[in-house]
């Protein structure tokens, strides 16, 4: 379940709104030694109806608690519509007050498992939501839809707030569009979770296969909710080839247009890829399906330019983006991080020409290498200070090790995947001629 966060968030709405009721009722009526006379309690007064010319009257305190006391839910909408709160913050208290028999629920579940409610003697068990049985998780779920239900025939179809991670997430849409996606996010959410728990401590192959197709069949199930046009909006933000196209833009300035374009051509290389590794393909098959990348990635050049384009290449590098999230840590400057990964370059052409060098035996190669390895490292702890060099080397650029060894580093045509090779080994001489 993702409930709780919402939830939480709701309820303390729900107090400030409250808070904020008593603080309104009390500006608007004037105190009670200043009303008129009448004989009747204070409360009698507060309750009295509207003039003939108002719709509803404004209630009172008491008889707003009497509402919430009694959950009639359609009522306590009506009397916060009838006190002028902004149709938000009538969403947002009714829903905390038709969502608060989960919360008691949950509450109930989780306090059976805390860690205090067994000698200290005995082994910690999983405490909180994570540790739910398949039974409560059943349970839980049963209950937020019957409460779902109950939101949607007292808001409607719009329940949606407007302050919701929902509706941030999904403002491009209309409310009633909003909504929907919001409710199968949680559907597929909770099944989701469901396998996360249950392979969190012994997983099996085919637990990756069922996240995977759910994870399709909510796309499919979103499409099927959305008109074309919003589905393709949604496409441009949220689905998979729009979040791996934006985390490779976090450094680059582009326009709406060159970024709807750019999604164009990232969503056509996400078609074409391969859903298991290539490598058992067709030779041909294989051929045809790297010219079409390289063409799709001439097509990135023309959008961005050549500088711009080199800075997409090297946002899609796990090792660059470690030195990325050193910079912003650290304040390094961008030149800096830029220097060190291009020692990548540096080292491949340096490498090879050392693999190519007739003067050097096979073992002053070796040395070679090995010397070269040594100096980046040392370049690489001038650049970045020891402590960050080291924590990043660990991780990272481990391809360093292996020309330290002997190897040749070959960079693949994008440049930024790497290839090691072994020194090729001198022919043996021809034999002497008798």
């Amino acid at each position: 379940m993702k409930l709780t966060p919402a939830l939480l968030a709701a309820s303390l709405a729900l107090n400030a709104a409250l808070l904020g009721l008593v603080v309104y009722s009390r500006v608007k009526s004037p105190p009670a030694h200043a009303r008129p006379s009448t004989g009747q309690p204070v409360d009698a007064l507060d309750a009295t109806p509207a003039s003939a010319g108002n719709t509803a009257s404004t209630p009172s305190p008491a008889a707003l608690a009497a509402t919430l006391s009694s959950g009639d839910h359609a009522a306590l909408r009506d009397q916060l519509r009838a006190l002028g709160l902004s149709e938000t913050m009538v969403r947002n208290i009714v829903q905390a007050m038709i969502w608060q028999p989960y919360r008691e629920r949950e509450l109930q579940i989780n306090a059976a498992k805390l860690v205090d409610a067994q000698p200290y003697w005995r082994g910690l068990r999983r405490t909180g939501r994570r540790a739910y049985t398949r039974e409560e998780r059943e349970e839980l779920r049963h209950l937020a839809s019957d409460i779902r239900q109950k939101v949607e025939e007292v808001l409607g179809t719009s329940a949606i707030d407007g302050i919701s991670p929902q509706a941030r997430r999904y403002s491009f849409l209309s409310a009633d569009a909003a909504a929907r996606i919001a409710d199968i996010d949680r559907d597929y959410g909770e099944m989701l979770q469901e396998i996360s728990q249950e392979a969190e401590r012994f997983r099996v192959p085919s637990d990756a296969e069922k996240q995977r197709f759910l994870s399709q069949e909510r796309l499919k199930d979103i499409e099927a909710a959305l008109t074309p046009d919003e589905y393709r909006e949604f496409e441009l933000r949220h689905s998979p080839a729009a979040q791996a196209l934006r985390n490779r833009l976090t450094q680059i300035e582009v326009t709406e247009a060159e970024y709807r374009a750019l999604f164009e051509i990232q969503k056509t290389l996400f078609d074409n890829a391969p859903v298991s590794s290539p490598a058992n393909a067709p030779t041909d098959e294989r051929r045809a399906l790297q010219e079409k990348i390289l063409a799709l990635h001439d097509d990135i050049r023309t959008t961005l330019g050549d500088e711009r384009y080199a800075q997409f290449m090297r946002a899609s590098n796990s090792e660059y983006r470690q030195l990325q999230a050193a910079a912003d840590r650290f304040a390094l400057p961008t030149e800096t991080i830029n220097r060190v990964y291009g020692y990548r370059h540096d080292i491949a052409s340096a490498s090879q020409r050392i693999a190519t060098d007739e003067t050097l035996s096979l073992d002053q190669k070796k040395d070679a290498l090995s010397s070269l390895a040594v100096e980046t490292r040392q370049k690489i702890s001038a650049d970045l200070g020891d402590e960050i060099a080291e924590a990043y080397l660990a991780r990272n650029m481990r391809w360093l090790e292996s020309v330290k060894n002997g190897q040749v580093l070959t960079l693949r045509p994008d440049g930024n995947n790497v290839a090691m090779k072994p020194l090729p080994r001198r022919a043996p001489p021809p034999p002497a001629t008798p």
